[in-house]
């Protein structure tokens, strides 16, 4: 593994992939304690398409992080680029504000799901 990232760090993240490799590794739904309200509309949960998503989309969204001057060292390590991949991803097709203003626990449950199919598709 990379220098910049711990082995044991990514071994978790693997394991956490493994776990995830069944229903929801394609397909999965968030679904909020509270509604969530942004731009007039009421959200209980979300769903990600990660399964939808094609090279055209990794190429996009590390072409927006190039642009922000954030260079693309591990996709499954930067939370930017999770982020990016779910605003990509997410049905409902909601914006990159959204996803910033989510409580982090519910960040980290969508960044995680990005993070596990990346580390499932590769391997």
């Amino acid at each position: 593994m990379a220098d910049f990232i711990d082995d044991k760090e990514y071994a978790a993240a693997m394991q956490e992939a493994e776990a995830a490799a069944g229903d929801e590794l394609y397909c999965q739904t968030v679904k909020f304690k509270q509604p969530r309200e942004w731009e007039g509309q009421t959200y209980n949960s979300l769903t990600f398409d990660w399964g939808k998503l094609t090279g055209e989309d990794f190429l996009a969204i590390e072409q927006q992080m190039l642009l922000r001057n954030k260079a693309v060292v591990s996709p499954e390590f930067s939370s930017l680029f999770l982020t990016l991949m779910a605003v990509k991803a997410c049905r409902e097709q909601l914006d990159e504000k959204f996803f910033r203003r989510l409580p982090i626990a519910v960040f980290n449950r969508i960044r995680n799901g990005a993070r596990s199919f990346l580390l499932v598709a590769q391997a």
